[in-house]
């Protein structure tokens, strides 16, 4: 959303909301929260808003809440990710039983120490 989108919809919180002050400030102020938010986004939430609230809307009130369907697809991108990064960290067959003798080698000289000292 632009500055000047911005400004409109602080122009009509301020217009349905008597103690709502719409100045450049707020607008300034308000943008960085906005600037990847569709005017039209707000516009409705602010139309939602307007007809069930007495107070004037905060800044997370105008925002999209986040629903269960990004949480979804976070948790599917983070999936792929924590895939792709098992992929490049897997090692091959050989190694892995190379690996692994070599820990049960230090088990077992662990255990002989442990019943030398008993």
């Amino acid at each position: 959303m632009t500055k000047k989108e911005l400004a409109r919809l602080v122009e009509r919180i301020a217009q349905y909301y008597e103690f709502f002050e719409a100045t450049k400030e707020k607008v300034e102020d308000w943008h960085p929260f906005f600037v990847s938010i569709a005017y039209e986004t707000a516009d409705a939430l602010l139309t939602e808003y307007i007809k069930s609230e007495k107070r004037a809307p905060a800044i997370a009130d105008l925002l999209p809440k986040k629903t269960t369907l990004n949480t979804a697809v976070l948790a599917g991108d983070k999936a792929i990710r924590d895939f792709d990064q098992w992929r490049v960290e897997v090692c091959p067959p050989e190694v892995a039983r190379e690996k692994h003798a070599k820990g049960r080698a230090l088990l077992e000289a662990r255990r002989d120490a442990a019943k030398r000292n008993d």
